[in-house]
């Protein structure tokens, strides 16, 4: 004698259907968070920052337009730290002092100009860096000098950001 199924009832399809929404949601949600080559930085940033980024303090008058945004800030160090692990793992670790441009004595900080001779012998980003990075802003270049790294803008030479001792 052939068995009967029961036919399912309504709290069961309710059962099955709210199963399938919280396996579609964690689907979802698992698929949002897999990273590309042009990820976003984590929702926190300043947990992700390597320890030598110490945060900047600004002057009261300085506009958040004119400095480096949480991309930038997380991107930037990011880049040199995994460049300087590849150095290590090819055994070549040896670290060599990264020196100013020449006219310059002193790291500048922020609000400070430089000299059009400077800027000239200043050192962009390099290029895969600056394929990661978001778009420059109007009138700015980011530079690299010593271990630091700066944004200038190019009509007046004034040092608008600085991202301290990321190069290593």
């Amino acid at each position: 004698m052939p068995r009967r199924t029961a036919l399912p009832t309504l709290p069961g399809i309710l059962a099955a259907g709210a199963l399938a929404a919280a396996v579609a949601l964690v689907a979802a949600g698992a698929w949002a968070q897999q990273r590309g080559p042009q990820a976003l930085p984590p929702a926190t940033p300043q947990a992700a920052l390597p320890d030598s980024v110490k945060p900047v303090t600004l002057p009261a008058d300085h506009d958040p337009a004119t400095q480096f945004n949480s991309t930038e800030r997380w991107l930037i160090p990011r880049y040199f730290e995994l460049l300087r692990d590849r150095q290590r793992r090819a055994g070549r670790s040896k670290i060599y002092a990264r020196a100013l441009p020449a006219g310059l004595t002193v790291m500048p900080g922020i609000g400070d100009t430089l000299p059009a001779t400077v800027m000239a012998q200043m050192e962009p980003l390099p290029g895969p860096l600056l394929r990661e990075l978001p778009p420059r802003r109007p009138d700015t270049q980011r530079y690299v000098a010593g271990q630091n790294v700066l944004l200038i803008q190019l009509s007046s030479g004034r040092v608008l950001d600085t991202l301290d001792r990321v190069i290593y």
